[in-house]
């Protein structure tokens, strides 16, 4: 057996074995009404969501629980007969060729792997939502704006124009509260939030919330003769508050009725205040912490270690 497929057999085994000796979480997550602090169904929830144009799920990217929770509003959705469409921060623009040619069935999927840029989380957090969008038949829109020109701003370069369309036609980069939660997130990062730097990271941190937001509404604009629920994933950074991509999906159309779902991530489900969230969103979703896997070496085998996986993250690191 070559070495290549050794490792990747111990890597399943040990995957395997820890996958079996997973806990349960420590409770079971819940959907949390803020206006009121009250608990809402699942199934209500669908019905309210499906009252307006947008719905930003907002997340922490290394949630178990809330992308459980995600996969779960969607179905709901689907399964409830609305019509639905899918947008997500994990996939650019210049991806979305790729994306249609696989939830149409054309390529195969470790084609669209290698076409798509997936986030190193894909396999375990949002595979399980493209594979419900493909079985459905429902549009993704590959929301964002590719790294590579994020990259230009944060560093002050200039953008060629031959990348002007996978990018926002408008951006702005206001100091205002957006601005300032920026900085406190930024907070510890070397003082950098202080300086040209932080200020160029925080342009790129707008464009990519300018693009998400043009693309959404653009796709809105496209389908105004069927209304659809564009259901948008991101980190709860480019949302909470009403700001961010939120913020400028409402200045580009400003008829759009938007709802806000956070995520609060608790060891005890006591451990939510409702007054700590007052502010942040129209909704929480209020999920365990991940459940901690501790594999096993296989018996008379060593073990070998997974690549270490994780989320692509934004110009400002902070979700």
């Amino acid at each position: 057996m070559k070495m290549k497929s050794l490792i990747a057999l111990l890597v399943l085994s040990v995957n395997g074995m820890a996958n079996a000796r997973s806990e349960e979480p420590a409770f079971p997550a819940s959907i949390v009404r803020v206006q009121d602090g009250t608990e809402v169904a699942l199934a209500d929830f669908a019905t309210e969501a499906a009252r307006v144009d947008v719905l930003v799920l907002g997340e922490e990217h290394d949630s178990d629980g809330a992308h459980q929770m995600q996969h779960d509003i969607i179905r709901e959705l689907i399964q409830s007969g609305y019509n639905v469409a899918i947008s997500m921060e994990m996939f650019e623009r210049d991806c979305q060729g790729a994306l249609n040619e696989y939830l149409a069935g054309r390529i195969d999927e470790p084609t669209f792997l290698s076409k798509s840029r997936p986030w190193k989380n894909y396999a375990a957090h949002y595979r399980s939502i493209i594979e419900l969008a493909k079985q459905h038949r429902l549009p993704v829109i590959a929301s964002n704006t590719p790294r590579d020109i994020a990259s230009k701003v944060s560093k002050g370069e200039s953008i060629e124009s031959t990348l002007a369309p996978f990018h926002a036609r408008k951006t702005t980069a206001d100091k205002d509260l957006y601005w300032e939660n920026f900085v406190n997130a930024m907070k510890g990062h070397g003082g950098m939030e202080e300086s040209d730097a932080g200020r160029l990271f925080f342009e790129a941190q707008c464009l990519k919330d300018d693009t998400m937001a043009e693309s959404i509404t653009d796709f809105l604009a496209s389908h105004a003769h069927r209304p659809v629920l564009v259901v948008h994933l991101c980190g709860k950074f480019h949302s909470d508050y009403g700001l961010g991509t939120v913020s400028r999906i409402q200045s580009r159309n400003r008829l759009a009725r938007v709802i806000v779902m956070s995520t609060e991530r608790l060891d005890a489900k006591d451990d939510f205040k409702i007054n700590e969230v007052k502010g942040r969103a129209h909704y929480m979703m209020v999920v365990p912490q991940n459940v901690e896997k501790k594999p096993e070496p296989a018996k008379d085998e060593p073990a070998v270690a997974p690549e270490a996986s994780g989320d692509s993250s934004d110009a400002a690191s902070a979700k």
